[in-house]
This record gives C-alpha cells, structure tokens and sequence, in this order.
C-alpha cells in the first residue's frame, strides 16, 4: 500500500474510471459496445466508487486487498503442500514480489483475478486432501468467477488437470469428479465466452510473440532483469525441495503446471492469432512465490547461501519498488496532462483531442477539462456507450467551432500513434497560429495555441504541432 498515490493513473485505469462513474444502465450499454471482458469488475467497482470516491487510494485498494488475500493463500497452500515455513516464504515473497506490488497498485481487475486463482488452487487442494466432493462444488463456483474476472483465467482448468494426471499417487476417484466439476464450469461460461468473442476486435492491436517476448515474459515473472538470476536459483532449488506433507499433494507438481499452462497455452494460440500479454498471466505468479519459498527453505541449511539470496532479494527489489512509486512509472501520465490544463486553462478555451484514445485518457482526471469545449467530438462516451465518444465526421463543422475561440488546447498522442490528419488539416486552415506553450509529458503532449493576425506573427512558430 505503500506510495499507491503516487503513480498516476493511465489510460487502462482511465478505463476502469469511465467505466464506474456511469449509472448502471449505462455501463450494461457499454458492455454491449466495449470491454464486456470487464464487465463483471467495472460493475463491482461502480459500487466500490459510491462507496469510497475516485481517487487513487480509493480505487486501487481493492487490488491491494485482493493481492494481500493471494498472498494469505499462497502461504496457506505452501503450509499445505510442504511446510510451515515454505508457506511463510511463499506468501511473503509473493506480497513482496515487485509484479505482484506493481498490479496491486492498479485500477484494474488483474490482482482480483489472482486471488481468485488462488482461491480456487486451494479448494482443488482440499478436496485432494479429503475427497470431500464439497470442496469440488466450491472449486467450480471459483473457476466461474475466475472467467467472468479474466476469460483467459479458464486456462487454470489445464494446469490443474496436469497437476492430477502427474500426481496420481491419490487421486483415484478424485481425478473423474474433479472433471466433472471443471466440465460444469467449463460449460457455464461458454455463453460468455461467445459473447465477448464478439468483441475480439479490441485485442487486434497485440503483436504476434517472438524470442523478444519470452524474455521479457522472463523478466516480467521474476520481476525485474536483475531479479532473473535470483528467482531462477531460489526456484530451481524449489524444484528440488518441499516434500509432500502429512496430507496434501506434493509443490512441485502443483506449482510448476500452474506457472506454465497458461503462458505456453496462450503463446502457441498468438503465434496464429495474438492474444497474449504478460498481465494476462498474472494469476501464475504465486506458482513462482510457491517454488522461490519452498527453495528458500531447501537453502536455510546452507545458511550462507540463503543469506546470500535473501540479500539478494531485497538490494535488487529496492530498485523496482520505488520505480513503481513514481508518477510517470505506467505507460503514461495522465496526471501531468490534468496538471497542466488545470494550471493554465481560460474560460473560452478550445480542445482539440488529436487521436480519440488521448480523450479516453483525460477521463482519468476528467476536472480538469471541465469547462474546455471539446471541438472534435460529436457524441459523448456515455452517451455513445464507448470510452472515445463519436468523433466529427465533417471537417466543416469543426473548423466553425474552432473560428470561436481563439485559444485551443491541442492534445497530441505520443510516438507511434499518428495524430488523425483531418484535424492537424483542420488546425493549419484555421490558423496562423502562434504557440503560447508547449509541454510534453509521458504519453503525449500539450501544446497551446492563440490564432493570430499575419502581422503580428513576427518569427512565432505557426505550426500546431511543433513545440511538444
């Protein structure tokens, strides 16, 4: 919990925002357009927002919350499944886990997802434990809800039917009921699965994975780069380590299908039709955490070794921590935007959103654009049901609505996201233009321009773009 209103909130979180601040019939309208995939969180945190606000610390501690409980139970699953100290570890190392701390200080649903998965491990080790078919009956409720969380959170299903099929010292019976159980979950959210298949379109941006990709999925799991070589000793050791305990099945069969299933699954599907990114797959990082502790407890009797990793551990994360912290640590930084509107806006200003994802950032901090026309836009998000809004079709009517005013904010997008040319076009024959200031920011940048006389330009730069 530490710094969580530090960072700013960027354009994914801006999402979850758009989302929560609308009435409920608005957000079932969006879901029909936009982002049915997280649908069930933007519900949850739209009652969250009435509850507590829309500040930062307010709407990320569910995530925080969220992670705190997957670590509560990676401890408990390691207890069972070795020793109390391997579950201690465990759980410790995941709460500690730079990517762990990364998601749990984010607006998003990736860490509830987590716990969830964590959950539903824990049932499906119960029931080991006990052949009790209850536990199985709460197993497939936390699959559902897993899915209706992350559609790709199905995947846990092939983890754990590995886990059995590599362990079947105890399985018995246990094997046909635990896949009547996962078929019954399975079979419950193909509706939903149909329905956001519709929406396929929205992942159409992912790139297809190479050699680059496994490495930084490396990375990603460890951490940080520095971390790699760290995790990779402390886990390798895990692989070795933790004997079963008195009851459960044994770590390493558990823990090493979990961390890999997903990953590998949804690697082999992008190499036809991308659909992977590292965050996709956070819900088998405590797999990592289960094997670092169980090889940390192997390590305490070669105590300088573990002194070592444990010293390790701590001098490479400090790093990553306090990156995580700062305001500008997400893909961009929608709060230095805000800042800036905020500090220099003029009642009878004009805005003018470049690229319409630029517009689906400032919902983040939607204050500071309160007051500022924005003269590209036709139709609302809300109203439109989609976090861009409906953008002008006629060049026209946009350059009307840029002859009112003589100072226009223009929001421009970052590198590799070209600005749309029918507004650039629009700006240069509505000029000349002098520019009044420039800002550049993480994730785009501000330029403010005041339409001027051709006389009274002098050397002024009359470009919209330029200065940012």
């Amino acid at each position: 919990m530490a710094g969580i209103s530090g960072p700013s909130f960027w354009l994914d979180e801006a999402a979850t925002l758009s989302a929560a601040r609308r009435a409920l019939p608005d957000i079932l309208r969006m879901m029909g357009h936009i982002d049915l995939v997280h649908g069930p969180y933007y519900l949850m945190m739209r009652a969250w927002l009435l509850l507590f606000g829309d500040g930062e610390f307010a709407m990320r501690l569910p995530s925080v919350l969220a992670t705190a409980a997957a670590a509560a139970g990676v401890a408990v699953i390691g207890r069972r499944l070795a020793s109390a100290p391997t579950g201690m570890a465990a759980g410790l190392l995941y709460a500690g886990h730079p990517t762990a701390v990364r998601y749990a200080q984010e607006a998003r649903s990736y860490a509830m997802v987590t716990a969830v998965a964590v959950l539903a491990t824990y049932l499906l080790v119960r029931a080991v434990d006990s052949g009790d078919r209850r536990w199985l009956a709460g197993y497939a409720s936390a699959l559902v809800l897993l899915a209706l969380l992350n559609l790709f959170g199905v995947l846990l299903i092939a983890a754990h039917g590995a886990t059995l099929l590599w362990w079947r010292g105890r399985t018995g019976r246990l094997l046909t009921r635990w896949a009547i159980a996962a078929a019954v979950s399975a079979v419950a959210v193909v509706p939903w699965a149909l329905a956001t298949r519709r929406q396929q379109w929205q992942v159409a941006w992912l790139p297809r994975p190479n050699a680059e990709t496994l490495g930084d999925l490396g990375v990603w799991l460890a951490g940080s780069g520095p971390l790699v070589v760290v995790v990779l000793v402390l886990a390798g050791a895990g692989l070795w380590a933790a004997p079963a305990g008195p009851r459960a099945l044994p770590l390493v069969p558990l823990a090493v299908p979990w961390l890999l299933a997903a990953p590998v699954i949804l690697l082999l599907v992008s190499l036809a039709e991308p659909v992977f990114l590292p965050r996709y797959v956070l819900y088998c990082l405590p797999a990592v955490a289960l094997l670092m502790g169980a090889g940390l407890v192997r390590l305490v009797a070669r105590r300088a070794v573990a002194a070592i990793a444990v010293a390790a551990l701590v001098m490479l994360s400090i790093g990553p921590h306090v990156e995580i912290r700062r305001q500008d640590s997400r893909p961009s930084d929608a709060r230095a935007a805000a800042a800036v509107l905020a500090a220099h806006a003029r009642p009878g200003d004009g805005l003018v959103f470049l690229h319409p994802n630029m517009r689906w950032e400032a919902a983040a901090y939607p204050a500071a654009y309160w007051g500022l026309p924005d003269l590209t836009l036709r139709r609302g998000p809300v109203r439109v049901g989609n976090i861009v809004g409906e953008e002008m079709v006629q060049p026209s009517r946009v350059r009307q609505r840029l002859m009112r005013h003589h100072r226009v904010w223009v929001i421009c997008p970052p590198k590799g996201m070209p600005p749309l040319r029918r507004w650039t076009k629009v700006l240069e024959d509505t000029g000349p233009y002098r520019v009044l200031g420039a800002w550049a920011y993480k994730g785009g940048h501000i330029s403010l321009l005041r339409r001027e006389a051709p006389a009274d330009l002098g050397d002024a730069r009359s470009h919209p773009g330029r200065g940012g």
